[in-house]
């Protein structure tokens, strides 16, 4: 970092990050494809932070200015079940 300029180090400093959270540490491959998408999503200026959270299950999670986008499986197994609580109560009663 020594041989940086100023300008080039408060560049550095002030780069904006997108968070992704993912279930499992992701293969190079993976790690290309998220870096892609940030870059067509929230600009070519933006640096890339992952971390590994196995309790989402699958999918991954979004943060970025304020902006959280959760795709996890996790989510979408509550809202499955927020969306059909009735009938799985129902179900669960059935072969009670």
């Amino acid at each position: 970092m020594a041989n940086l300029t100023k300008l080039q180090h408060k560049k550095i400093e002030k780069k904006e990050t997108v968070n992704v959270i993912l279930a499992i540490p992701p293969s190079e491959k993976i790690n290309n494809v998220i870096s892609a998408f940030v870059r067509t999503e929230f600009g070519e200026d933006v640096a890339v932070e992952i971390s590994v959270k196995p309790e989402i299950l699958g999918g991954a999670i979004f943060i970025f200015e304020g902006f959280y986008r959760d795709y996890s499986l996790l989510m979408k197994l509550e809202d499955a079940f927020e969306n059909k609580r009735e009938e799985i109560s129902r179900l669960m009663n059935q072969e009670a």
